[in-house]
Parts: C-alpha cells; sequence; structure tokens
C-alpha cells in the first residue's frame, strides 16, 4: 500500500509540473527562460544593420551658354514657287505686286443736255438745291419745262420749296410761267395749302388774280376761297 501511494503522489507531481509550464508566461520572472538586459544588449549588438534611404542630393542645372554655330541655310517656303524659293521671296498677293484688275482711265461719259434738264426738274421737286446748284454748274437749263409747261418753279411751288423758287428766280426762271392749263406756280402752292411759298411768290410780284384756262377758270384766290383757306386768301390780298 505504501508504494501505490507513493507512485501516485510522484504522478500527481510531475503532472501538475507539465501543466504548470505549460501556462506559465514568456516573461514570467520566474523562469530561467526570460530574458534580461545584458543577453537583450547583446541581441541588439549582434543584428545586422539596415542603412535608411535617404533622399537624393538636388542637382544644380545650369543655364546653357550661347555658343556660335553653323550659319543655318535659309528657310524653305512650304509654297512651291520653284526649287530657289525661299521664305524672303515675294508672295502672288504681295503689296509691290502688278495689279489684276485693269483701271479704266477713259473719261466718264458727259451726261446729254436732256438728262441735264430733267435731272435738274427731279431735284427741284425733291428739293435738293445742292444737286440743282452743281447741274446748273455742268450746263443743266435752269428754265426747263415739261411738255405740259410745268417748269421747275411749277415743280418746287407743289411741295413748298421755297429756297428752290428763289434760286431759280435769280437765275431768271419766270414766275409767272403758265402750264398748258393756264396753271401758274401760285395756283399750285394755293391747291396744295403751301402758304410760305405763296407769300414769297406774291411778294415776287405774281399775280393772284390771273385765273386758269381750263374749264374751272379759278384764280389762286378763288381755289383759297374754295378751301375756306382763309390765311392763304389773305396772303393773296383777299379783303
Amino acid at each position: 500500500m505504501k508504494t501505490t501511494h507513493l507512485r501516485l503522489s510522484v504522478t500527481a507531481l510531475l503532472v501538475t509540473a507539465s501543466v504548470g509550464t505549460a501556462y506559465a508566461e514568456p516573461a514570467d520572472v520566474w523562469s530561467s527562460n526570460a530574458p534580461t538586459v545584458e543577453t537583450t544588449t547583446k541581441a541588439v549588438a549582434a543584428s545586422p544593420v539596415v542603412p535608411i534611404a535617404t533622399a537624393p542630393a538636388p542637382v544644380a542645372v545650369r543655364p546653357a551658354v550661347a555658343t556660335a554655330s553653323a550659319p543655318v541655310a535659309a528657310m524653305r517656303s512650304s509654297y512651291n514657287y520653284g526649287s530657289t524659293a525661299n521664305a524672303g521671296a515675294a508672295l502672288p498677293n504681295a503689296v509691290n505686286a502688278a495689279p489684276t484688275v485693269a483701271v479704266d482711265t477713259s473719261p466718264v461719259p458727259q451726261m446729254s443736255q436732256r438728262d441735264l434738264d430733267e435731272r435738274l426738274w427731279l431735284a427741284a421737286l425733291a428739293g435738293n438745291l445742292a444737286m440743282i446748284n452743281e447741274l446748273v454748274s455742268q450746263g443743266a437749263n435752269p428754265r426747263i419745262a415739261t411738255r405740259y409747261g410745268e417748269t421747275a418753279i411749277h415743280a418746287a411751288a407743289a411741295r413748298g420749296h421755297t429756297q428752290i423758287i428763289a434760286f431759280l428766280a435769280q437765275r431768271g426762271v419766270n414766275i409767272n410761267a403758265r402750264t398748258s392749263n393756264g396753271w401758274t406756280a401760285l395756283h399750285h402752292a394755293v391747291r396744295f395749302g403751301h402758304a410760305n411759298v405763296a407769300n414769297y411768290l406774291v411778294q415776287a410780284g405774281a399775280n393772284p388774280r390771273v385765273p386758269t384756262s381750263d374749264v374751272g377758270q379759278k384764280t389762286p384766290i378763288d381755289i383759297a376761297m374754295d378751301k375756306n383757306d382763309l390765311r392763304m386768301a389773305r396772303i393773296l390780298g383777299y379783303q
């Protein structure tokens, strides 16, 4: 019995020792395998040294120094003007190129007398004094009249152009000229209500009592009264 009990005690002791060793912490101060300061220092000293990567040193870039080189040949033009063409050659559209359009140097044909006279009459109708002055200087006849006897003063009076009438009267146009129906410039001025023109014509010597030669046989005063234009009638001398 003693022998059996001794064997069980030894077995229990061995089991307990193995379990304690299995669950022991690595840094247990009671363990004979725990690292010491001395062993740690030796291990660090024995470890290989790994070099630390550093940034490369900056490279200084120096500006290029201009040096003499061989002369460069003249640049060739991209247009094919011949084997010897270069960038300095004159292009077809250069300023010094010869004109491509022929200039007609022949004199401008002058207008005929009929053209001059017709333009003057139409200018009087439009009230274009500058055009009339230019046409007269070119030879237009200020006494031009249509086939119905209407002078340029008739045309100006119908449109109320007092300055045109004064210009033509100074150049010999008769302010009392009558059409084929006996109408004067004063008849036209009264008919179309141009009081300023009527006043100028009366002051220049137009007769307000001359009747027309048509069926109506109206004087300028008659026309003003038919229109109930008392102002115009008084300008014409109506009492």
